[in-house]
């Protein structure tokens, strides 16, 4: 690993007629600052390329040549071109990967470090965008390993703008030397040869940012978001530790709050299987927590990946029931009054109405009596619960007696896998004092039922004419694999009390899973022109609670025919119960 500090600017802004690399902070100057830094993590190669002409005099250059330990290379041209010049001087002899740094940074040393023991990927350094002046970058998000930088440019619109810190694998050091030898980018911002490696390869982006105690903090990638909430890999402290941190935004934060007393307030045999809270912040914004970096996968991964079948999957979901009904749900307490409209409905409708705000597109959608989806028609889910809440027998059914402890966001991919012991983790836990654990259910046949799994991950198609909607779930063993999952959940719960003593506890469940997929669309909205995600988990929430009504409707219709010994025929529920009941 070699280090290369680009140091050859005039500093003509600060007025001090110096070099900007020799001006002190406490005594010593930048660049003897940054050597040491990159001495201390064991980078011994160090380059510094300087200027020539200007404020560069012979005496800035032997302080620079006084530095022990450091190859100086001078551009003499350096009055006339910029850094890429420089870069390109600087790595003309090196064959082996680099961490290049603008000559006027400072940063804390254990950020170099985590930079210098990253392998095998280039990755830029980016920051937040407080001035509105430098290079900006935008990146994207990869399956919640990494960003990947896609454009870097002062002409275009970004929050975060390049830090002035760059790692250059040693893959792809003959292609940036080609690229710089050329001249054509030698009187230009760096910006642009990183751009021309971006058509040829592939950069990784790190946010640079600052902890409530000013410290610096580095975020990896996003691993979730939803529920005003997100969810990122860091490194931090003086080591810079990985951790996984969450945090909300004002609108969520006294639900991040919640959170964070539910998970302390755990008996301890029940901890075992929830993350530790390492550390947590509930004065000042932002509001988080953050737990270790656990390196299991997924159930959702494992599956989705063919690294586990359905069977290994029931064996692990086995685990999982076991312990939330043995020991999480064991605390049960009375009902909230109008549970059904307060947990349920109320929250639909104010996400959709969310989402109708958020995105034009989808006041259309969601504002239609009826949709048309893979050819069949649906009614829309706002008339279906303003059905649902007029009708007391419907609202009865699918009430819960009691409320409990409960995870409160149960899917896949929550559930983390340790094979090598057997075991699991259920992180990301909403907190809920007083859910009923149909609510949790209808989490993991979301996953597998609803297949929000395959719609997170982008396997689909889905094409859109105004109200009519088709789409297609890709075909693959996975697929199959989750379907056997869920033909099997049943007989999983069936012997656990909570199960069999409730006949209801199956269309709670479905009611549960169209519910959350019919208020998760404002936290997939990207605002990208290209919301095809959100919109599937609209209309499988469509679908779903189509399903789920016309069963409740037939089970209430059955009781009543059960029930019931006189029939008054006013509409035509009661011709069918007529005929139902008397043959």
């Amino acid at each position: 690993m070699h280090a290369v500090i680009l140091a050859a600017g005039q500093g003509t802004r600060l007025n001090k007629n110096l070099p900007k690399c020799l001006i002190e902070i406490n005594g010593v100057t930048l660049v003897e600052r940054q050597v040491a830094i990159f001495k201390s993590v064991g980078i011994k190669n160090i380059t510094v390329v300087i200027g020539n002409g200007g404020v560069w005099t012979p005496e800035h250059h032997k302080l620079i040549n006084n530095i022990k330990g450091i190859i100086v290379i001078i551009n003499e041209r350096s009055i006339g071109t910029q850094s890429p010049y420089s870069l390109y001087l600087g790595i003309k002899d090196i064959n082996d990967s680099i961490i290049v740094i603008d000559g006027d940074i400072v940063l804390e040393e254990s950020t170099i470090k985590a930079l210098s023991e990253i392998e095998d990927k280039s990755i830029l350094l980016a920051k937040w965008n407080e001035d509105g002046t430098g290079s900006k970058v935008i990146f994207e998000e990869n399956k919640k390993k990494s960003y990947i930088l896609t454009q870097m440019s002062d002409q275009i619109i970004s929050e975060y703008v390049y830090a002035g810190v760059i790692r250059i694998d040693i893959k792809i050091i003959n292609l940036l030397r080609e690229i710089l030898g050329k001249g054509k980018f030698d009187n230009e911002q760096l910006e642009m040869p990183i751009s021309e490696l971006l058509n040829h390869t592939r950069i990784e982006c790190i946010k640079l940012l600052s902890n409530y105690e000013g410290n610096e903090l580095l975020e990896l990638a996003v691993m979730a978001g939803g529920s005003y909430s997100k969810t990122s890999k860091v490194l931090k402290g003086k080591n810079k530790l990985p951790m996984i941190r969450k945090e909300i935004t004002p609108q969520g934060e006294s639900k991040l709050i919640d959170e964070i007393e539910w998970i302390t307030n755990l008996p301890d045999p029940v901890k075992k299987h929830f993350p530790v809270i390492i550390s947590q912040n509930i004065n000042l914004e932002p509001t988080y927590y953050e737990m270790p970096c656990y390196s299991f996968p997924t159930l959702r991964t494992l599956l989705m990946d063919g690294e586990i079948n359905s069977g290994e999957a029931l064996q692990y979901l086995t685990k999982i029931f076991d312990f939330v009904f043995k020991e999480l749900y064991t605390e049960k307490q009375p009902i909230r009054r109008n549970y059904i409209k307060e947990i349920h409905l109320r929250k639909i409708f104010t996400r959709l109405h969310e989402t109708k705000n958020m995105v034009y597109s989808f006041r259309e959608l969601i504002d239609a009596e009826q949709l048309i989806i893979n050819g069949k028609e649906y009614t829309n889910i706002l008339p279906i619960i303003s059905q649902i809440s007029q009708n007391g027998k419907i609202i009865n059914l699918i009430s819960p007696t009691s409320a409990s402890r409960t995870h409160g966001d149960l899917h896949f991919d929550n559930i983390l896998i340790n094979r090598e012991k057997d075991d699991f983790i259920l992180v990301d836990p909403r907190g809920n004092f007083d859910y009923d654990i149909t609510y949790d259910l209808g989490k993991i046949w979301h996953s597998c039922h609803g297949l929000y799994d395959f719609i997170h991950s982008g396997k689909f198609t889905i094409e859109r004419d105004g109200l009519k909607l088709d789409y297609r779930f890709e075909e693959s063993d996975s697929l199959k694999e989750y379907n056997i999952v869920l033909q099997s959940l049943p007989s999983l719960l069936i012997d656990y009390d909570e199960i069999k003593n409730d006949d209801s506890w199956l269309i709670k469940t479905l009611f549960s899973e169209a519910s959350h997929f019919a208020s998760v669309a404002p936290f997939h909205i990207k605002m990208d022109g290209n919301e095809n995600l959100a919109i599937l988990c609209y209309i499988r929430g469509v679908e779903l609670m189509n399903d789920f009504y016309e069963l409740a409707l037939e089970k209430v219709k059955s009781e009543q025919v059960i029930e019931g010994h006189l029939i008054n025929v006013n509409t035509s529920e009661d011709f069918q119960i007529a005929q139902i009941k008397f043959k």
